[in-house]
């Protein structure tokens, strides 16, 4: 879906309810069966405990059975797919990743306080993970970390706790943040905890910010519960839990029946109990629509009517990011606008969870989340990115810096010579203003191949008012947005003025903030250029931004990733015109086969200019009937002038459907990342003009990917997102 403006991508994800009968043993949740809430948890504790208790020093040789990657590597929850550990590469924490890996209890050891008996050395929740992250994470929750002091190689975060729960928000400590791929198995981990070990737990701390005793603290419970919905129960999770109940003999039922979360701890606890098998009640409401029109509202529809007082309450509706709802409405008796206090942000990503609400028939919404990315339609592209991975530092940095991403068909350039209305700059010599220190991989273009390398810094108070300009070619691109990732000193640069021009002399302000609000940490800015449609289709853009306020020799700003994000220029027109019934048609680029009704019909292709733009060309054909039909019926073969493409889900997790429509014979298709190296290619063969088919990406880490499908008569690209 798109809108002109402000757009977003969004996932609808409901808790997932097929049941993983994958060697569960006959009758073993029986006596759970019929229960729910607390009664419940404690069925399921009865069943799962006086499990065998395996010695510590054993689980070196049965991670081999349980957490094997088909490679013979370890498959470690914190740094795939970057680090290859083989089973005897454990040991010494060494001064970074990919040193050595060691045992993690997820469930910190000082929480529970012994180094014997069952929960120190039970598999469920200790995981082999690098043991450089295993001792940055130490004894700490985990949570969800915005502003990050430390990012691992595969995007896992370590830094403030900036989770915001409806009910209880986290004390102030740091935590880890896994990656999205994994948080639901941490998530799963603490629910086995909390029911495996609920009467056995008289020894486990009960000040802890994650837990009291063996059960969640509120937060961490709502955070979880959420963590679950994000990321459903994997084939890595069903192979480990069947791995670790041949050696322990007992299981983890949360990856069984992950429905089980909801039946114990949430308003499925109200109206369901426990049952294998267990398919939710039809009459439960869903959402049908989500869309955010503008920064500060979103509007959901549902598809039964809601009872008033559970739709307008603002505590039913959390939204990640620090993202707080100020109320909501509802109308229609379906459809729910929300106003938040505090804006979202362009280029972010969010999840928004939905519990509690309930349908005029007595029935509660099943826990549901949707995932979105807010301010960019599915065409925006990065085009164009500074990244300084290997910018020199002082007394070497360059007065001018080249674009090392550029898709435009000129070079990119960063000026502090003096041109283009640019200052001087000192360099190279005593009082430099301009340095390289150690940047990050937040606002990275490159996703999942994001290099944290260089970041360029603009030092000294000396500096003050004093600018550097952005130039880069916006030909053939249109809805400009600019992301950056900045970090400042104390005595840093606080005042960033941007401007910008299509000459390089006269330059008009924007309204743009992009200081950052805490000190030393990298935080994402945005600046949304898409209303200023001066810019769009200029063979040159100049962007300037002047600093000023630093208060000392030291004081800095250091500015990574700085990419420009548009959307490829569209040219829409119409062609009128008049066929038979029983004849094709081929003009115009459109080859259709031949229409046996009378009426209006309509075709789009899309095609390229001779400037460089898309065009989107709508065929308006009207069809009258053939007093004379041919005998023989003269007939074309499909082109992509009939073809529809439909991905869905997108953005998706592991998989999507490709819907193929208007093609037949053989396709290939293929997937590569936004630099163009290939990942993926399968081929097809289309019969009967369309065919569905899933397509499986869980290889593929989080970003943004192009889907190409070429074939005879068709060559058509789409955008895949992977959270």
């Amino acid at each position: 879906m798109t809108f002109r403006r402000k757009l977003l991508f969004f996932y609808l994800l409901i808790s997932p309810f097929t049941v993983l009968f994958a060697q569960i043993p006959q009758g073993y949740y029986n006596s759970a069966i019929g229960k729910s809430g607390r009664d419940l948890q404690v069925a399921l504790s009865a069943i799962i405990d006086s499990h065998r208790v395996v010695g510590y020093d054993e689980l070196w040789y049965y991670y081999t059975l349980t957490d094997l990657k088909p490679d013979g590597t370890i498959w470690d929850i914190y740094t795939d797919p970057y680090c290859s550990f083989l089973p005897t590469d454990h040991g010494t924490v060494g001064s970074g990743e990919c040193y050595s890996y060691n045992r993690e209890h997820v469930f910190c050891q000082s929480w529970f306080g012994n180094e014997s008996g069952a929960p120190y050395s039970d598999m469920f929740h200790i995981y082999p993970v690098d043991a450089w992250i295993n001792s940055t994470r130490n004894n700490l929750p985990y949570g969800e970390v915005a502003n990050p002091t430390k990012v691992f190689q595969n995007g896992s975060r370590f830094g403030p706790n900036s989770f915001v729960g409806i009910y209880n928000t986290p004390p102030s400590t740091n935590a880890f943040e896994p990656i999205q791929e994994f948080k639901g198995d941490i998530a799963r981990t603490f629910f086995y905890m909390a029911t495996r070990y609920m009467f056995e737990d008289a020894n486990f701390s009960t000040s802890h910010p994650m837990t009291n005793k063996s059960q969640l603290q509120p937060w961490a419970l709502e955070m979880l519960k959420n963590w679950a919905i994000l990321d459903p129960v994997s084939q890595k999770e069903i192979d480990r839990n069947n791995a670790i109940y041949q050696i322990q003999q007992n299981r983890n039922p949360y990856i069984d029946y992950p429905e089980l979360i909801n039946l114990v701890w949430g308003n499925d606890s109200l109206t369901d109990t426990f049952q294998p098998g267990f398919v939710p009640t039809g009459t439960k409401p869903r959402v049908i629509h989500f869309a955010a029109p503008t920064s500060q509202t979103i509007v959901i529809v549902f598809d039964s009517n809601l009872v008033r007082a559970s739709a307008e309450n603002s505590l039913n509706y959390a939204i990640n990011g620090g993202i707080s709802v100020d109320s909501a409405i509802l109308s229609h008796g379906n459809q729910v606008t929300l106003l938040l206090e505090n804006p979202l942000t362009i280029g972010l990503p969010y999840y928004m969870i939905l519990r509690n609400i309930q349908s005029t028939n007595g029935y509660f919404i099943r826990d549901t989340s949707i995932v979105f990315v807010y301010g960019y339609s599915e065409y925006h592209s990065p085009i164009t990115s500074w990244t300084f991975d290997s910018t020199l530092g002082a007394p070497n940095t360059p007065l001018i810096i080249e674009a090392d991403i550029n898709y435009t068909p000129t070079p990119a350039f960063m000026y502090f010579d003096g041109t283009h209305g640019s200052s001087i700059f000192i360099t190279g010599q005593s009082g430099n203003q301009l340095n390289a220190f150690p940047g990050t991989i937040i606002g990275d273009p490159r996703i999942a191949n994001a290099v944290s390398g260089q970041s360029l810094a603009l030092v000294n108070e000396t500096a003050n008012q004093k600018s550097f300009v952005l130039q880069f070619s916006g030909k053939y691109w249109e809805d400009f947005i600019i992301t950056l990732a900045c970090r400042r000193t104390l005595t840093g640069f606080y005042k960033h003025v941007w401007e910008w021009s299509i000459d390089g002399q006269n330059y008009d302000t924007l309204p743009a903030n992009t200081v950052p609000e805490e000190i030393l940490i990298f935080e994402l800015q945005t600046i949304d250029l898409q209303n200023i449609e001066e810019l769009n289709r200029q063979d040159s853009i100049f962007i300037r931004v002047t600093l000023d306020s630093a208060s000392s020799n030291s004081g800095n700003n250091r500015f990574d990733n700085i990419t420009i994000h548009a959307q490829k220029c569209m040219v829409n027109y119409s062609i009128f015109d008049t066929i038979l019934t029983h004849l094709p048609y081929s003009n115009h680029g459109f080859h259709l086969q031949a229409i046996e009704e009378t009426g209006n019909f309509t075709f789009s292709r899309v095609g390229v200019l001779e400037n460089g733009c898309d065009s989107l060309i709508e065929l308006h054909l009207y069809v009258i009937e053939n007093e004379d039909p041919p005998t023989i019926i003269p007939s074309f073969p499909p082109s992509h002038s009939a073809t529809h493409l439909t991905i869905y889900p997108n953005p998706t997790h592991e998989l999507i459907n490709l819907k193929i429509e208007g093609v037949n014979g053989e396709i290939d298709i293929i997937i590569t990342d936004i630099n163009g190296k290939i990942l993926l290619r399968d081929t097809r063969n289309i019969e009967n003009n369309e065919e569905t088919f899933p397509l499986i990406l869980k290889n593929l880490s989080r970003g943004i990917y192009l889907l190409t499908i070429r074939g005879e008569n068709i060559v058509t690209t789409s955008k895949v997102v992977i959270y």
